[in-house]
């Protein structure tokens, strides 16, 4: 039975809360678990929905604007949605949905592009912010792969207005995905 107002995710084939995710992470021994073993746990506020993160060696929610991209993780916005909000409430851009970022080198205003695409790259949602993209053109121009996903999305009136995604590298294990 869900506990009252608990959060529940998917963890190891089970529905499990935060509570019974951070009990498990301490009854496990330190050297089975790393600081790079992540779960997602669902969160709703009054304008938006989607995963706060919580690292399972120490049971510590994460916010998006401090995950610690050494280890393995980092969230970024995506701007230019405004021009592309009927696109955006597509289901392929809700909360916990893969994403697809591409380079765009060849772009006339940002040779650091990166444009955020639905998985099946049929929908654009918009561009990773140009400060972000420089960073991160260096790492997709090298090589370096990340699993993306929406994290969160943003809401005004019932639509959707904005997302922000996690990038989760090869190092961090990160469940409550499906």
């Amino acid at each position: 039975m869900p506990e009252a107002g608990g959060a529940r995710t998917v963890w190891n084939g089970f529905l499990a809360s935060a509570p019974q995710l951070r009990a498990h992470a301490v009854r496990q021994r330190e050297d089975t678990i790393s600081t790079f073993d992540f779960a997602l746990e669902r969160s709703k506020f009054e304008n938006g929905r989607g995963f706060v993160v919580v690292r399972l060696a120490d049971g510590q929610h994460l916010r998006w604007q401090t995950l610690p991209r050494g280890e393995g993780l980092e969230s970024v916005n995506v701007v230019g949605e405004r021009y592309r909000l009927d696109t955006l409430q597509d289901p392929c851009f809700a909360a916990g949905n893969e994403i697809r970022l591409e380079r765009e080198p060849a772009n006339p205003y940002d040779p650091n592009a990166i444009a955020v695409w639905n998985a099946a790259r049929t929908l654009q949602a918009g561009y990773i912010p140009r400060d972000e993209a420089k960073r991160l053109a260096k790492k997709l121009d090298k090589g370096q792969r990340f699993r993306v996903v929406t994290i969160w999305e943003t809401f005004e009136d019932d639509r959707r207005i904005g997302i922000r995604l996690l990038l989760i590298g090869d190092q961090a294990n990160v469940t409550g995905l499906s």
